[in-house]
């Protein structure tokens, strides 16, 4: 069967019980290859997490089955990888709807703020991160990006949007994922 290639829609509404586990709680919006959403996992006494709905950007340059491709390979990566500074996968599966398949992947959320949220923020107060700051960030990351690199992971577009500063510890986390290219992605 083919796969739903949907344009901006969005496949869930905000208090749906999904696959009768997952509670839907907040959109987080579109990503390159998904749809992202905050959920509670109720078989895991309500912890968050969030479901990534394969929903391409329609911007995006790719063919439909060149995107599930890319999907596909997050998933398989991120199954492989278990690491404190990356988002934990929990399942990748696919439904069919209406003659079609729909593909979904879930992990861990981490509670915090994104990198480009926080000097979204600065930039409105008319500040910056400072020299020390981003010196700090880049030693947090070095034992993330060694332990990508010494399994030939290269995250090719390792970038604010996709590091999230976790609230309990102020580390940061690699929460998005995508080793494709970016000219694979349009």
């Amino acid at each position: 069967p083919s796969f739903i290639f949907c344009l901006m829609t969005s496949p869930f509404k905000l208090g749906q019980l999904f696959q009768d586990r997952y509670l839907i709680q907040l959109d987080l919006g579109q990503g390159r290859l998904s749809h992202n959403y905050l959920a509670n996992d109720t078989h895991r006494f309500d912890e968050p997490c969030v479901v990534k709905a394969f929903c391409p950007d329609s911007r995006l340059s790719l063919v439909p089955d060149r995107a599930l491709n890319l999907f596909q390979q997050q998933a398989r990566t991120l199954y492989s990888l278990e690491h404190p500074q990356i988002a934990n996968f929990r399942e990748f599966f696919h439904l069919p709807a209406a003659n079609r398949l729909r593909y979904y992947l879930v992990q861990d959320f981490v509670e915090g703020q994104t990198y480009q949220d926080l000097l979204i923020l600065r930039q409105g107060r008319g500040e910056r991160f400072t020299e020390t700051e981003i010196k700090e960030l880049y030693w947090q990351l070095l034992p993330l990006l060694t332990y990508l690199h010494d399994r030939g992971v290269f995250h090719r577009q390792l970038t604010p949007a996709n590091i999230v500063r976790r609230d309990v510890d102020a580390l940061p986390m690699l929460v998005g994922f995508s080793d494709a290219p970016v000219d694979d992605l349009g």
